[in-house]
């Protein structure tokens, strides 16, 4: 069995998670893709190096002298050059005769099928064979030909799917089944595995230009689109049809999608903003002001700029949480772009802004695994670390959270100021403490200036004589100190509605 890790290829794959060995950084063009692949081990007891990536941290056992066990191989794509992660450091496909993809692309696409990975760059494919660590370009077996120049790719009942040639953006290509080197469109004998794509097939291409494409089973093949969303059911050479499943988005382009432990899927929108969707059902803003959420998390995703950013989906199976990340097209960004999430348990979103650019995400892998702690998201950062969320750290690999939380605007219904009279806080004892700043305003969309301030200490704190007006109050408790971090454990203040509002 063959699974994949998706992260920098700009990694350097030490520090925070084990792997050791520097990652060639200076081939790096722009941010790219690395994935770890893993081979299955017959009956073998294999001695690894302590620097091997088998060693690496979601690995259970590397001899398996009574059952099956799994060795893991990382690759990695830099420059378009491939390198696998050996005993003790990076073993690159770089001589002249090896394969290689263009060393100019801004985007990769890495499919698993029959226990090899397939890749492209919107110009060329490679196939990879971690079994045998060698690398070939991707030729078609027998008669047919490989479609040239697809931008995406995935796996669908077998089949490896191409699409978005740049010749024919809304064509799309599947090879027979379980055979991803056959691409004979036109077989002596008609079969219902054989290879397929929309120009000879009843379903014919599809109704508009492909941006993404998510395998959501066997049953539905879903086509992200520039401005609308089709499903493909069953197989198409089987009387598989597009149905539309909507007209009034599409699809950002590339994984800008992923799917929940229930099978939602949540995709960025084409044109802007979050959705979330199941195949028989149509697409739902996420942010609603009717459930009660911050819409103006829907107005700023809305203003992303994808032209500038590819826009990544994840799903974090540990927290319940939707993560949406920002990931930089250009080769050395220096901005530090915001990412989001948003949390199934409480229905709530919030910013993610990271402290420094190197902390910034190029890639994501949801891992997976048979120890509890196997299971979670791992990020290739821009610094080249693979880093993962860790509940019980108290900084970022070095750099100090900023951590707070704001709780307001707190108003009367009627058209009168309100006063905070005290307030007391219950601060988790085996954590750290935090400051808190009181803030008035005018206008319920904006903070205001800060009218008081102080500090809070784990455990009990006596009650707070703050005392402050305004037609608005916020309340923000913040701990931006490195390794430290605090809880909430209750919050209260007395609130006392005043006089008629004030025009300051």
């Amino acid at each position: 069995m063959t699974l994949l890790l998706l992260f920098n290829a700009a990694a350097v794959p030490s520090g925070v998670v084990v792997p050791t060995g520097d990652f060639p950084t200076s081939k790096v063009k722009r941010p790219e893709f690395a994935y770890l692949a893993l081979e299955s081990l017959n009956n073998e007891a294999v001695e690894l190096n302590a620097n091997s990536a088998a060693k690496w941290r979601l690995a259970a056992t590397s001899v398996a002298p009574d059952s099956h066990g799994r060795l893991r191989r990382i690759i990695a794509l830099s420059g378009g050059v491939l390198y696998a992660q050996g005993a003790s450091d990076w073993e690159g496909f770089d001589g002249p005769l090896d394969a290689k993809l263009d060393a100019d692309a801004n985007y990769y696409w890495m499919e698993l099928l029959s226990q090899k990975v397939y890749m492209g760059d919107g110009l060329k494919y490679m196939v990879y064979s971690p079994k045998t660590n060698e690398l070939t370009k991707l030729i078609a077996a027998g008669s047919g030909e490989i479609p040239e120049k697809c931008a995406i790719a995935a796996v669908y009942r077998g089949r490896l799917v191409l699409a978005r040639s740049a010749e024919q953006p809304t064509n799309w290509y599947m090879s027979a089944v379980d055979q991803p080197t056959n691409f004979d469109f036109f077989p002596p004998t008609i079969t219902s595995d054989q290879a397929v794509f929309g120009n000879n097939a009843p379903a014919g291409l599809c109704p508009d230009i492909v941006n993404a494409l998510i395998p959501y089973s066997d049953d539905y093949l879903i086509f992200g689109c520039d401005q609308s969303i089709w499903r493909m059911t069953g197989d198409p050479m089987e009387g598989g049809a597009f149905d539309r499943m909507s007209d009034s988005t599409g699809m950002a382009f590339g994984k800008s999608w992923c799917k929940d432990p229930e099978g939602v899927i949540y995709f960025f929108g084409s044109k802007g903003g979050v959705y979330r969707m199941t195949p028989g059902q149509p697409p739902q803003y996420l942010s609603d002001s009717r459930d009660g959420q911050d819409v103006s998390i829907q107005n700023r995703l809305k203003d992303l700029d994808m032209s500038r950013y590819r826009i990544e989906l994840s799903w974090d199976f540990e927290r319940q949480e939707l993560g949406v990340t920002q990931i930089p097209y250009a080769e050395n960004e220096t901005g530090i772009p915001l990412s989001w999430r948003w949390s199934s348990k409480t229905n709530a979103w919030w910013e993610d802004d990271l402290g420094a650019a190197g902390l910034m995400p190029y890639s994501i892998w949801s891992a997976d695994g048979d120890l509890p702690g196997d299971r979670r998201l791992i990020y290739g950062c821009q610094d080249g670390y693979l880093r993962e969320v860790d509940s019980a750290a108290n900084g970022d690999d070095g750099t100090a959270i900023d951590a707070y939380v704001t709780i307001g605007p707190v108003a009367s219904p009627e058209d009168v100021e309100v006063m905070l009279n005290r307030l007391k806080g219950f601060l988790a004892r085996e954590q750290s403490g935090c400051t808190y700043e009181v803030y008035v305003s005018d206008d319920p969309s904006t903070l205001g200036q800060v009218v008081a301030k102080g500090s809070l200490k784990p455990g009990q704190n006596p009650r707070l004589p703050v005392r402050k007006r305004g037609a608005f109050l916020w309340l923000r408790l913040r701990n931006t100190k490195l390794n430290e971090r605090y809880a909430i454990e209750s919050l209260s203040g007395d609130v006392t509605a005043m006089g008629q509002r004030r025009v300051r």
